[in-house]
């Protein structure tokens, strides 16, 4: 294994865009395809950036997310949001090439099973991934800013109701 130290969250954004663009390069060309699974935060944000400047074959690539916040379109806490800041609106990536959670749809659980088949139907089923996080999501949502801070464990959406009208959507499966 080899071990890297960076400067900052910047260095380390634009060494992680490096490293997916040249793993995306070899997947195309084995495959015809890459499929990447990207989660919210600031350092994937700058490192999407980073990567719509690297030399990608966007043509092969999909972008699937692994969590959501459930709020309106365009709000600036969804993660989508910052994915299509950072990556769409700076790389030749097509809209379609990127798999949102539907997490605007009034029926949650239809939105997850619609979410699951359409995931199946781009990367198999089990679904199989080039790059995603290496840790385990489930179903949650995690109460942030709209509940007291003793409050804030992951709430069971087992009983959509319970959610914040604000919160984070991880993994579709229960």
């Amino acid at each position: 294994m080899n071990v890297e130290i960076l400067i900052d969250a910047d260095a380390v954004a634009r060494k992680a865009a490096e490293i997916i663009a040249a793993e995306a390069r070899a997947t195309v060309a084995e495959r015809g395809r890459f499929i990447m699974a990207v989660s919210g935060g600031h350092t994937p944000w700058k490192m999407l950036r980073a990567l719509a400047n690297e030399k990608v074959p966007w043509e092969g690539v999909r972008v699937v997310q692994v969590d959501e916040r459930v709020a309106p379109a365009g709000d600036p806490d969804r993660n989508l949001s910052h994915l299509r800041e950072s990556l769409l609106e700076h790389a030749p990536l097509r809209p379609e090439q990127i798999l949102a959670m539907p997490v605007e749809w009034p029926d949650l659980d239809a939105a997850a099973i619609r979410y699951a088949m359409t995931l199946k139907e781009i990367a198999g089923s089990p679904p199989v991934l080039d790059l995603a996080r290496s840790e385990r999501h489930r179903l949650r949502c995690r109460a942030d800013w709209s509940l007291p801070r003793e409050a804030s464990d992951d709430v069971d959406v087992s009983d959509p109701q319970s959610c914040p009208s604000r919160s984070v959507v991880g993994n579709w499966e229960r």
